[in-house]
């Protein structure tokens, strides 16, 4: 099993999530960010290459995603997002994409969190909240959640 592909045997409590993000950092920041609420990426892609595999793994059905973290750019355009979103609906119509972007007006994702301060009310966490209709608990509480 590769560094970037974690085991996807999840309890029936956690979803399954992966990410398609070229930077480093905003890997960085979703890893950190899933930790801090007891879950996890069962996998990342880096780059196209990576992104025709592990949608592979899901055609196989090695890897079924409840949520799919998908940046607009991954290498060169804007549109690849799009495209490795429609491939993942046609693959696994079940699974809820969050696009992850500087971008605004995506309209091929089921959410859209802001990779900036510009639109706090569009980040990640709230993007998870809403489709895997659970609440997350806040700064204060944390301790608490994570001590379960």
């Amino acid at each position: 099993m590769s560094k970037t592909e974690k085991s996807t045997e999840q309890s029936a409590n956690k979803p399954v999530i992966i990410q398609f993000e070229s930077e480093e950092f905003y890997r960085a920041v979703v890893s950190q960010l899933l930790y801090t609420v007891d879950m996890e990426l069962a996998a990342t892609a880096k780059s196209k290459k990576d992104a025709e595999k592990l949608i592979g793994k899901i055609i196989n059905k090695e890897l079924t995603p409840t949520i799919a973290i998908v940046d607009s750019l991954l290498e060169d355009r804007h549109s690849e997002g799009e495209v490795i979103a429609k491939k993942i609906r046609e693959v696994s119509p079940e699974t809820k994409i969050i696009a992850y972007t500087i971008l605004e007006d995506v309209e091929w994702a089921d959410y859209v969190a802001i990779k900036s301060n510009r639109v706090p009310s569009k980040t990640i966490i709230r993007g998870l909240a809403d489709l895997l209709k659970i609440e997350f608990p806040t700064s204060n509480d944390a301790a608490k959640y994570n001590s379960d």
